[in-house]
Protein backbone atom coordinates (compact mmCIF):
# COMPACT_ATOMS: atom_id res chain seq x y z
CA UNK A 1 0.00 0.00 0.00
CA UNK A 2 2.53 2.14 0.85
CA UNK A 3 4.94 1.30 -2.18
CA UNK A 4 1.68 2.49 -4.45
CA UNK A 5 1.29 5.73 -2.53
CA UNK A 6 4.84 6.67 -2.92
CA UNK A 7 4.89 5.84 -6.26
CA UNK A 8 1.81 7.82 -6.78
CA UNK A 9 3.24 10.91 -5.30
CA UNK A 10 6.66 10.31 -7.21
CA UNK A 11 4.16 10.50 -10.40
CA UNK A 12 2.51 13.78 -9.01
CA UNK A 13 6.27 15.27 -8.62
CA UNK A 14 7.10 14.25 -12.34
CA UNK A 15 3.68 15.70 -13.84
CA UNK A 16 4.40 19.08 -12.24
CA UNK A 17 8.00 19.34 -13.08
CA UNK A 18 7.00 18.52 -16.21
CA UNK A 19 4.63 21.16 -16.14
CA UNK A 20 7.55 23.87 -15.38
CA UNK A 21 9.64 22.43 -17.93
CA UNK A 22 6.71 22.96 -21.09
CA UNK A 23 6.32 26.26 -19.64
CA UNK A 24 10.12 27.35 -19.43
CA UNK A 25 10.00 26.42 -23.16
CA UNK A 26 6.90 27.92 -23.88
CA UNK A 27 8.40 30.82 -22.29
CA UNK A 28 11.66 30.48 -23.80
CA UNK A 29 10.18 30.21 -27.33
CA UNK A 30 7.92 34.04 -26.68
CA UNK A 31 10.97 35.37 -25.73
CA UNK A 32 12.66 34.53 -28.82
CA UNK A 33 9.97 35.84 -31.12
CA UNK A 34 9.74 38.66 -29.47
CA UNK A 35 13.64 39.28 -29.57
CA UNK A 36 13.49 38.50 -32.99
CA UNK A 37 10.55 40.93 -34.04
CA UNK A 38 12.70 43.00 -31.52
CA UNK A 39 15.63 42.76 -34.10
CA UNK A 40 13.43 42.98 -37.44
CA UNK A 41 12.32 46.41 -35.94
CA UNK A 42 15.24 48.06 -35.45
CA UNK A 43 16.51 46.48 -38.95
CA UNK A 44 13.66 48.62 -40.06
CA UNK A 45 14.31 51.97 -37.96
CA UNK A 46 17.98 51.50 -39.29
CA UNK A 47 17.01 51.52 -42.73
CA UNK A 48 14.65 54.15 -42.24
CA UNK A 49 17.17 55.96 -40.45
CA UNK A 50 19.65 55.52 -43.34
CA UNK A 51 17.28 56.63 -45.54
CA UNK A 52 16.91 59.90 -44.04
CA UNK A 53 20.01 60.80 -43.44
CA UNK A 54 21.12 59.93 -47.12
CA UNK A 55 18.08 62.70 -47.78
CA UNK A 56 19.22 64.93 -45.94
CA UNK A 57 22.82 64.91 -46.76
CA UNK A 58 22.04 65.21 -50.50
CA UNK A 59 19.71 68.05 -49.19
CA UNK A 60 16.85 67.20 -51.15
CA UNK A 61 19.11 66.12 -53.93
CA UNK A 62 17.18 66.63 -57.59
CA UNK A 63 16.28 69.84 -56.77
CA UNK A 64 12.63 71.21 -54.63
CA UNK A 65 10.82 67.14 -54.41
CA UNK A 66 8.07 68.21 -56.57
CA UNK A 67 9.11 66.27 -59.65
CA UNK A 68 6.59 64.09 -61.43
CA UNK A 69 6.95 60.43 -61.98
CA UNK A 70 5.57 59.01 -64.61
CA UNK A 71 2.33 58.08 -62.45
CA UNK A 72 2.23 62.01 -61.81
CA UNK A 73 3.32 61.57 -58.26
CA UNK A 74 5.34 63.98 -56.58
CA UNK A 75 8.86 62.59 -55.36
CA UNK A 76 8.22 63.88 -51.98
CA UNK A 77 4.62 62.51 -51.68
CA UNK A 78 5.73 59.09 -52.44
CA UNK A 79 8.55 59.74 -49.92
CA UNK A 80 6.06 60.55 -47.44
CA UNK A 81 4.04 57.31 -48.19
CA UNK A 82 6.99 55.07 -48.00
CA UNK A 83 7.94 56.59 -44.49
CA UNK A 84 4.06 56.73 -43.56
CA UNK A 85 3.88 52.92 -44.95
CA UNK A 86 7.38 51.93 -43.10
CA UNK A 87 5.58 53.28 -39.96
CA UNK A 88 2.71 51.23 -40.32
CA UNK A 89 4.88 47.99 -41.17
CA UNK A 90 6.41 48.60 -37.25
CA UNK A 91 3.52 49.09 -35.72
CA UNK A 92 1.75 45.86 -37.00
CA UNK A 93 5.36 43.94 -36.44
CA UNK A 94 4.61 44.95 -32.61
CA UNK A 95 1.10 43.94 -32.63
CA UNK A 96 1.98 41.01 -34.45
CA UNK A 97 4.86 40.30 -31.34
CA UNK A 98 2.15 41.14 -28.74
CA UNK A 99 -0.40 38.92 -30.03
CA UNK A 100 2.20 35.89 -30.06
CA UNK A 101 2.74 36.52 -26.27
CA UNK A 102 -0.55 36.71 -25.68
CA UNK A 103 -1.53 33.36 -27.49
CA UNK A 104 2.02 31.57 -26.02
CA UNK A 105 0.42 32.83 -22.53
CA UNK A 106 -3.25 31.20 -22.70
CA UNK A 107 -2.20 28.14 -24.52
CA UNK A 108 0.50 27.37 -21.42
CA UNK A 109 -2.67 28.43 -19.31
CA UNK A 110 -4.70 25.86 -21.57
CA UNK A 111 -2.03 22.84 -21.51
CA UNK A 112 -1.60 23.82 -17.49
CA UNK A 113 -5.23 23.16 -17.16
CA UNK A 114 -5.37 19.72 -19.34
CA UNK A 115 -2.41 18.70 -17.38
CA UNK A 116 -3.84 19.52 -13.98
CA UNK A 117 -7.13 17.89 -15.34
CA UNK A 118 -5.56 14.94 -16.08
CA UNK A 119 -3.78 14.16 -12.71
CA UNK A 120 -5.15 11.34 -10.63
CA UNK A 121 -6.86 12.44 -7.90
Amino acid sequence: MWTLIGKLFLYVQCRKKQVYVERVGQLQRALSSLQASSDRREETERQLRGQLEKELREGGGSGNGNEQTSSGETIADLKRRLRERDEKIMSLEGDVAKWEQRYLEESALRQAAIDAASLPK
